[in-house]
């Protein structure tokens, strides 16, 4: 059990309520403990905190786990509930929300992102005994790759020569060449600056012997949470239709 946990802001609720049993029924490793509890699972249950990536480095380490025989089968997935107005007030004075209530990535009026929740899990096993087991096979993960941004113009900054590396690290595990890639779920931070530091790395990385009539493309979710997006996809490559229409 491998899922992506940010923030509990159901703590926040328990503190308001003037009660101080708050930290046992809401830390991380107790949430995912709690459902290895029901299901009777015996393998790793870890909680990831890793703000938007959350749940897709979850999903990176569930394949890690499955790659080195560590499990056999894998529940990979993130959680995000928004309970605190408190916080909501923090990120509105950060500047990180849109004015406007909406998000508008990779357009020129892009001011701010809007939250989202939700809650999503993928079952993962190894290729060979999905086929061998009968399962209905939704999509295959080729590669994956973590990396961090490292030293920068801030920490809430994205890191360009970070993103092109790390998404060349994960064609190469994945055997794929740039132009062979026909749509990418991009993060689309609705920044200005966030905006065009990924888009550019985006071209410059995927751009690579890539043929004119052949495009790469490329949006974001209005959905804040990574694995909503990778569902997204999935369900749109089932239905052969663009991941914009298959919300």
């Amino acid at each position: 059990m491998y899922a992506g946990i940010g923030g509990s802001e159901y703590r926040r609720l328990v503190n308001a309520a003037g009660r101080e049993d708050d930290y046992l029924g809401t830390t991380g490793s107790v949430t995912v403990g709690r459902v290895a509890f029901v299901l009777g699972l015996e393998g790793p249950a870890v909680p990831v905190d890793l703000a938007c990536a959350s749940s897709l480095v979850a999903v990176h380490q569930a394949v890690v786990g499955l790659q080195r025989n560590e499990v056999d089968l894998a529940l990979a997935g993130g959680v995000n509930t928004v309970l605190s107005p408190s916080v909501a007030r923090f990120l509105n004075d950060f500047g990180m929300f849109s004015s406007g209530g909406r998000c508008a990535a990779f357009d020129a009026d892009a001011d701010g992102y809007v939250r989202g929740e939700g809650c999503g899990l993928v079952v993962l096993k190894r290729l060979s005994e999905a086929q061998a087991d009968g399962d209905r096979i939704w999509g295959v993960v080729r590669g994956t790759a973590v990396n961090q941004n490292g030293a920068g113009l801030g920490i809430t900054v994205p890191n360009g020569r970070a993103q092109e590396r790390v998404m060349s690290e994960v064609l190469a595990r994945a055997g794929v060449a740039p132009g062979d890639v026909d749509y990418l779920e991009a993060h689309g931070p609705a920044t200005q600056m966030g905006d065009a530091i990924e888009l550019r790395a985006v071209a410059s990385v995927y751009g690579q012997a890539r043929e004119p009539d052949r495009p790469c493309w490329s949006a974001r979710s209005r959905r804040t949470w990574g694995i909503w997006n990778r569902q997204r996809v999935l369900r749109a490559s089932s239905r052969r239709c663009s991941p914009c229409t298959a919300a």
